[in-house]
């Protein structure tokens, strides 16, 4: 079965198919975002598929893709044969480029708005991430403007598209790179929580006056899940959310107790995490709950055939 047919089986099953308020996920973002398009640009080269799930940055489905199960929509590459919405590109940074020329989020946002002229689809759900890769070359420098420029950036890209039509926004702001392995390893945790707080400070004041004036656009604060998590592993010993292993890569090994996959991207188990957040924020009440219970229906069934995988 594939990853499209599955998803809506899981949410047939439950009958909450109608319940999702929106006509199409359409997103932006790197590779905690990119369910594709990065694995088929290079023809299967990156993210190489084992040990990666299905050309997606970590070991299981991302946080877009449970998202997407628990609305009843698909997130397919948009670079894909059967043209999906997803333009989200792993090594983008959030101006115009990233490991590959062109592909940044400022250059997914703008290619989307040149191929839909018009007022945007009122009824779609628009999600905007990035800045990670940004963050992880600033602080070999420790560039804050670097960092506030590249917050600048998903605010101007967030006033693009309400500017355009675009009625629900979600934005990510970033997780503190400082707990990376990669950057971790490298004794730059100080700088880069820094550089993050900045990154994500001055992504909130950008976003004050547009998130005041439309109610649709909301902030999913992966920050405060990746502060938790961590937390909860060093505090708690992963009482809470189940994640033991916040310092070391899982990749070749047992990823069932562990925050990071590789040495910059995290498992499926914080993208689950990331995705309750953005539920609970885009799903009104009573549904948020339901909705939260289909996504983990959703969640076991994939993480089960991201095993059968690997």
């Amino acid at each position: 079965m594939n990853q499209v047919k599955l998803f809506a089986t899981v949410l047939l099953a439950t009958g909450l198919t109608q319940a999702a308020p929106f006509s199409q996920i359409v997103a932006f973002g790197d590779s905690i975002t990119d369910t594709g398009n990065a694995y088929i640009f290079t023809g299967g080269a990156l993210p190489a598929s084992p040990p990666y799930f299905d050309g997606r940055f970590s070991n299981g489905p991302l946080w877009i893709d449970y998202l997407g199960a628990a609305l009843g929509l698909p997130v397919n590459p948009a670079i894909s044969p059967i043209n999906g919405t997803n333009y989200a590109a792993g090594g983008a940074k959030t101006g115009l480029d990233g490991i590959v020329p062109g592909t940044g989020v400022s250059s997914q946002v703008a290619l989307y708005l040149l191929t839909h002229p018009g007022p945007l689809d009122p009824d779609a759900l628009f999600v905007l991430t990035g800045g990670a890769n940004d963050l992880i070359e600033a602080t070999a420098t420790f560039d804050v403007a670097a960092a506030e420029a590249a917050a600048q950036n998903l605010v101007d890209r967030a006033n693009d598209l309400v500017g355009n039509g675009a009625k629900n926004l979600l934005i990510a702001n970033v997780g503190n790179v400082g707990f990376t392995p990669l950057v971790s390893g490298l004794g730059g945790l100080g700088p880069a929580t820094i550089l993050t707080n900045a990154f994500n400070a001055k992504l909130a004041s950008g976003l004050a006056p547009l998130l005041a004036a439309n109610p649709g656009v909301k902030v999913v604060d992966q920050a405060g899940v990746l502060e938790a998590i961590v937390a909860d592993a060093l505090l708690n010993g992963g009482l809470i959310f189940g994640i033991e292993n916040v310092g070391t890569p899982c990749i070749g090994g047992d990823c069932s107790v562990s925050l990071w996959f590789d040495d910059e991207h995290p498992t499926t188990l914080a993208h689950d995490l990331y995705a309750k957040a953005a539920l609970r924020l885009v799903v009104p009440e009573p549904s948020t709950t339901a909705l939260t219970a289909c996504a983990c229906i959703a969640a076991f069934l994939l993480r089960r055939r991201a095993n059968r995988v690997h």
